[in-house]
């Protein structure tokens, strides 16, 4: 549901309840004249616990979302690996804001009871709008009495 509100602009973006081989199959079953590739996504600071560069060729391939003091650690460890960053096997996309999840389930501990425009403007830049009028309602954050 929340991922329905996040992506509700998008209409070319939705929400898939198939495990991601499935997916493909069920698209390539769909357009039997398209070509699909699937990509595996992952935070540059996951990709660099693991080092997720390693392996990535034609049939294996990434897209990494750079992140605040971990973006430079996964080109030099690509690099390092002689994992090029051009072929389109592994891609290295913007640096995101660093929004901690930690920093969001307190924000909204914090701003549970308030007035609701007053605790959306708080995390305004941390959710989606939608995603945090949700989580405000639903009390998964309120706190323990």
């Amino acid at each position: 549901e929340l991922t329905a509100l996040a992506t509700s602009e998008r209409p070319w973006m939705d929400f898939n309840p198939m495990r991601e081989p499935h997916a493909v199959q069920a698209l390539q079953h769909r357009w039997v004249n398209l070509r699909f590739i699937r990509y595996a996504l992952n935070g540059a600071d996951d990709v660099c616990r693991f080092q997720k560069w390693r392996g990535c060729t034609e049939h294996r391939r990434s897209i990494t979302m750079g992140r605040p003091g971990f973006t430079k650690q996964v080109i030099d460890g690509a690099r390092r690996h002689g994992v090029a960053l051009d072929t389109g096997y592994f891609i290295l996309g913007p640096e995101l804001p660093d929004i901690s999840s930690t920093a969001v389930r307190q924000a909204l501990q914090e701003e549970h009871g308030k007035p609701p425009e007053e605790a959306l403007e708080r995390l305004t830049g941390l959710l989606h709008p939608r995603v945090a009028a949700w989580l405000l309602r639903s009390e998964i954050y309120a706190p323990k009495r």
